[in-house]
């Protein structure tokens, strides 16, 4: 199963580590009034890349112009799961600022190999799935064939030569590219997924998920109810799973 990810916050790459790890809460709207209450920086100073915007945008409709397949829209990149949990063999291209795979902690190779043990042991044990992990709760589940993550140069610069060998060897096929690097074989895909990611874009680029949308209704005659696709999210779903194992079976 070939399928296409994009996330949004891919074109955030001038400005995105200006706020980042700053003000972070699950409410959007509540993290950027927080962040712009607290800083000098203002809304229209967090600069989009524009060659980053079209670069997705051309892949985008390159893909859903060959690609006779199911596009979804959704706020959180966890929600890629409601269509694709269930599938094996995936070969998955993300186009991403973030990996999504296993976030770690730590100051040395030891600290951040057990933070690695116990973020495997989360997701994989005891459901705790997110937007930041979705990618390796599939590999926990043995259903990623191979994975390409198209990321911006400082998407890269947290991740050293240790961080790196730990996601290849944990993930099959597993490669780091830049848009300048990558060259797509093609652009057929068996699924296609469009995530917003609020909490990573300014409300004042918000509007680019929608001109992903529209080009998607426009182009496929079909209509996107972005009320429901948007009121659910993976994370929540499957919280309770192990309890709900535990009760029944």
């Amino acid at each position: 199963m070939k399928v296409l990810s994009i996330d949004i916050d891919y074109i955030m790459r001038p400005s995105i580590d200006l706020y980042q790890g700053e003000c972070w809460n699950d409410c959007a709207h509540w993290r950027w009034k927080r962040f712009f209450e607290n800083s000098e920086i203002l809304e229209n100073n967090l600069d989009i890349d524009k060659i980053n915007l079209l670069f997705c945008y051309d892949v985008f409709l390159k893909s859903i112009k060959e690609s006779s397949c199911k596009v979804s829209f959704s706020y959180d990149h966890d929600n890629i799961l409601f269509d694709i949990g269930e599938f094996k063999d995936i070969e998955l291209i993300n186009i991403d600022h973030h990996h999504d795979i296993l976030y770690s902690d730590g100051d040395d190779n030891e600290s951040v190999m057990e933070s690695f043990k116990e973020k495997y042991e989360q997701v994989s044990k005891y459901s705790m799935v997110h937007e930041g992990n979705w990618v390796g709760w599939l590999r926990s589940k043995d259903k990623i064939k191979s994975y390409t993550w198209i990321g911006n140069e400082n998407s890269f610069s947290s991740i050293d030569e240790f961080k790196s060998m730990y996601y290849k060897n944990f993930l099959p096929k597993f490669n780091m590219k830049t848009r300048e690097n990558y060259t797509f074989k093609d652009y057929k895909f068996d699924h296609i997924f469009v995530c917003l990611s609020p909490q990573y874009i300014p409300p004042i680029h918000w509007h680019y998920f929608n001109m992903f949308k529209i080009a998607y209704e426009q182009i496929s005659g079909n209509s996107v109810n972005i009320i429901e696709s948007t009121t659910k999210k993976f994370e929540t779903s499957i919280r309770h799973s192990t309890v709900t194992d535990e009760i029944l079976y």
